[in-house]
């Protein structure tokens, strides 16, 4: 079975990009998150070290007769400081610049990229900062609240950096059109040889195949859309001593190097976590009928009370209840960065009203 949006197959064959698969991916690359930089894993665990040490919603979510906009603002001001302190210890002469004469409102870029990249950090890995993030967030929809936006002049939450954003920024979503980015990103893992020594070389002489085919895809694609090669293009497009329009800033070998990661990312992880459940939907299938005839081990039938079932079902009913079910994970997982997107700013983080949130969201 195909990934996502193309790529690559179970049995390792290469799957060919139709006009469809790529009206796809560009979809898909709408909500998948860059792959963080080295300097953005720096400001990362800065920003993990200051929600661990903060103590805002210890403080901020208590019943008491102060105001309640005063103590965020207050539990904001310990916030800031914190990250400012934690800045110029990891890096003092960035930290000195950021805390001589400047106030908080001066250093807003560096507090919304901070959150940006811990918001972006979770999507690529949901399991991870569970108790921080759910601080992070009570944090940003206090920001969000008109009444709080205005007593801290200053807007702390940005737009998730994702695959679509970059290459649109650098007017270069025509990569994605690029025959060869399926290989490029394709998730390449070696599968259990069964028939001896034989078998095993033939999966790692098949493994080394990909590799080499994916590195070879990932050169040419570098030095295809790289800078320097697309800034030659089109000055060789113009007529000698023509100045044309102001072009946006193209893509450098390493903005280039980053999508096709951060795709990869995106389809490492289908194949990590939604290729299971397809796999279970296929022996289900293979293995099992629906048809209520089926008696002793290939009945699926249960009843409350027995083996620990709080349900009673036929075979039949079982069959096509576990089948739903395999069905809807398999539709989450495959739609997992679209989810968490779409939850995050429509509805978490939304300036909108409340009820105008919730409408967009069921839209």
């Amino acid at each position: 079975m195909s990934s996502l949006w193309g790529g690559s197959s179970d049995d390792g064959r290469e799957v060919d990009f139709s006009s469809a698969d790529h009206a796809q991916l560009v979809q898909a690359a709408r909500f998948f998150p860059l792959r963080l930089t080295a300097e953005e894993r720096t400001m990362l665990t800065l920003c993990e070290g200051a929600l661990a040490t903060s103590e805002y919603t210890d403080n901020v979510d208590v019943l008491t007769y102060y105001s309640k906009e005063n103590k965020i603002l207050k539990e904001f001001a310990d916030l800031f400081q914190i990250m400012s302190g934690l800045a110029v210890a990891s890096n003092y002469r960035a930290g000195e610049k950021m805390c001589v004469d400047r106030t908080f409102e001066d250093n807003v870029e560096f507090f919304a990229s901070a959150f940006e990249i811990v918001r972006r950090y979770k999507i690529m890995n949901p399991s991870k900062m569970r108790s921080d993030y759910g601080k992070l967030v009570h944090i940003l929809q206090d920001v969000v609240d008109p009444g709080v936006s205005r007593a801290l002049r200053m807007d702390c939450v940005r737009e998730i950096a994702t695959v679509h954003s970059l290459l649109e920024a650098r007017g270069a979503l025509g990569l994605l059109a690029d025959p060869r980015i399926g290989t490029a990103t394709t998730s390449i893992s070696r599968r259990v040889a069964i028939g001896g020594a034989g078998a095993e070389a033939l999966e790692r002489e098949r493994v080394a195949e990909a590799v080499r085919a994916k590195e070879a895809a990932v050169a040419g694609l570098v030095a295809q859309w790289g800078a320097a090669a697309v800034v030659r293009a089109e000055q060789a497009a113009l007529p000698s001593g023509a100045e044309g329009p102001a072009l946006p800033p193209p893509l450098s070998a390493v903005e280039v190097k980053l999508v096709l990661d951060s795709i990869a990312d995106s389809n490492a992880y289908q194949v990590a976590n939604a290729r299971p459940v397809e796999r279970m939907i296929h022996w289900l299938g293979t293995l099992f009928s629906p048809e209520d005839s089926a008696t002793g081990d290939d009945s699926l039938a249960i009843s409350r009370g027995r083996g620990g079932s709080c349900l009673t079902h036929s075979h039949r009913t079982q069959f096509y209840f576990v089948m739903q079910v395999f069905f809807m994970y398999d539709c989450i997982l495959r739609l997992f960065y679209d989810i968490f997107y779409v939850v995050l700013i429509y509805d978490l983080l939304s300036r909108l009203s409340r009820k105008t949130a919730l409408c967009v969201f069921a839209l």
